[in-house]
């Protein structure tokens, strides 16, 4: 919702109808969202949801099947300068360098990123029913690109893709 950031707007389908536009007001980032992604829990009804905004900063919540819920944000921004690769706003589609998913049997809500200039793959997760507790990072040698997650449907296995910014693919 570009009018009043900082703000997610959604709406709730309840089976036959699309419910009245919602907003959640983000706690962590104070600017624009200009990127979202978020990720099913199997068998659930959870939605993890990570965003960025205009300026750049980093956070995630939970859908926990009623409402985004504030109390799932992590106490502060996972980054304030996620890699962008290129000069310019982070909606213009050339890179999301974050992704996010579900580990399927542990059901933790795990969040990849790069930061700017950075040469990691941050990790940041919530194990099911706790707070932000883990965390890693990973050197890949050269900055985050754009990326892709996704989780194994038979195990807390996770795949991710990413292609390098200034070329490569991991």
């Amino acid at each position: 919702n570009s009018a009043s950031a900082p703000q997610i707007g959604y709406r709730v389908w309840n089976g036959s109808v699309w419910g009245d536009e919602k907003y959640y007001a983000t706690l962590r980032t104070s600017a624009v969202v200009q990127g979202l992604q978020s990720a099913e829990r199997p068998a659930s009804d959870e939605i993890g949801v990570v965003w960025i905004g205009d300026d750049y900063a980093i956070s995630a919540t939970k859908w926990d099947g009623t409402t985004l819920d504030s109390g799932s944000e992590p106490a502060a921004a996972f980054a304030t300068d996620v890699a962008r690769g290129t000069a310019g706003s982070p909606n213009t589609g050339y890179q999301e360098s974050y992704g996010i998913t579900f580990e399927t049997t542990s059901g933790d809500l795990l969040v990849f990123y790069g930061v700017e200039g950075d040469t990691f793959l941050e990790l940041r997760g919530r194990p099911s029913g706790s707070a932000w507790t883990i965390s890693d990072s990973l050197n890949v040698g050269r900055e985050i690109g754009s990326m892709s997650v996704a989780s194994s449907p038979i195990s807390d296995k996770v795949s991710i893709g990413e292609y390098f910014s200034g070329g490569g693919h991991a």
